[in-house]
């Protein structure tokens, strides 16, 4: 039987050369601390976000934490999201399609960038249970940001929680444009 327990980490925005920015940085780096002598199952999702760049975030952080000691045998990769909803729904196809029930997801990110992550993947798989004890401090205050995204955010979900995850991620192909 597979192992139900993922760390989820959510890109943010790459470089325009195609490396790794400080504040993924830092959230690998929270990642490759506490999860170094875990077996646990990594998710790195973050999808093509930057025109000058042919990779995606995802492709950044596991050449990062391979790097850094991770082995690739745990790395999933999920290429599809450019944004927080991005992530948990195709962090849920991902893991349907692997045939989990129940997952256990600890979710790393930006602390300023938590409680929203948190409550959008609690509303997405609603049958994990999300943790999300593990963030990365940054030094902006995104507050205002974070709160205009969640109102936003909470109208598509609002109108997308009873759809199949075919017509889930149509409508959320629109939200991206």
């Amino acid at each position: 039987m597979m192992n139900n327990k993922f760390y989820v980490v959510l890109g943010c925005h790459i470089k325009n050369d195609c490396t790794i920015s400080d504040m993924q940085k830092s959230r690998m780096d929270i990642l490759i601390k506490n999860s170094f002598y875990s077996n646990d199952f990594i998710i790195l999702s973050g999808g093509y976000t930057n025109i000058h760049c042919s990779l995606s975030e995802a492709d950044i952080m596991k050449k990062y934490a391979i790097e850094n000691g991770i082995n690739k045998k745990r790395l999933i990769t999920e290429k599809m999201s450019r944004n927080t909803i991005g992530n948990a729904v195709f962090t849920m196809k991902l893991l349907n399609e692997m045939g989990v029930k129940y997952p256990e997801i600890n979710i790393i990110t930006s602390c300023f960038h938590m409680c929203r992550s948190y409550n959008i993947f609690k509303y997405i798989l609603m049958d994990a249970k999300i943790f999300c004890n593990l963030c990365a401090p940054w030094h902006l205050d995104y507050k205002d940001m974070e709160n205009k995204k969640w109102l936003m955010d909470t109208e598509f979900i609002k109108s997308n929680i009873n759809n199949d995850m075919d017509n889930m991620i149509k409508n959320l192909e629109d939200y991206h444009n």
